[in-house]
């Protein structure tokens, strides 16, 4: 189901068959498409790290044919009292980081490694073409929201509270 707003809902599913007084309801989510903005938004505001788990999200999102919504990234921003210049100036940081240096795909390796099975870890870590392949596709979502950022001027007749 979802909202108007995009917003989902989920049934909370009882997988273990175990009687318990939560079964059906209904639980608030997220569309991958709104997961992948904030992911954007992390991968730039993580100043003292690059989240790994950041990195697999937004590549394994892409996969799914999800697309980067600009608007809905700015949006998002502006909500939480950022500044597109500034976003886009940290964004830029982790990407020339991202790109750079090698412990950034250490980390990646190492942490991604714990969680990856292991028919996926030797599709994906395991083979050399990977971390260029996930720097690729990170960059190519990045230049989407570099490109054109729209032009969040406020609305004169915001009826929102």
């Amino acid at each position: 189901m979802t909202t108007p707003t995009g917003r989902g809902f989920n049934f909370l599913i009882n997988h273990y068959g175990i009687d318990v007084s939560t079964e059906g309801y209904l639980i608030p989510t997220q569309s991958l498409e709104e997961i992948l903005a904030d992911k954007f938004i992390a991968l730039a505001y993580r100043s003292r790290r690059i989240k790994p788990r950041d990195l697999w999200d937004i590549v394994w999102i892409k996969q799914q044919g999800i697309k980067i919504n600009t608007e809905l990234v700015y949006n998002k921003l502006q909500a939480r009292g950022k500044q597109q210049d500034d976003f886009l100036k940290m964004l830029q940081t982790q990407l020339d980081r991202l790109n750079n240096i090698d412990e950034v795909k250490i980390d990646f390796n190492s942490e991604m490694s714990r969680f990856v099975p292991a028919e996926i870890k030797q599709r994906t870590l395991d083979n050399p073409d990977y971390w260029p392949y996930l720097k690729g596709e990170i960059s190519q979502l990045a230049q989407i929201l570099t490109s054109q950022p729209p032009s969040l001027k406020a609305n004169p007749f915001d009826m929102n509270i």
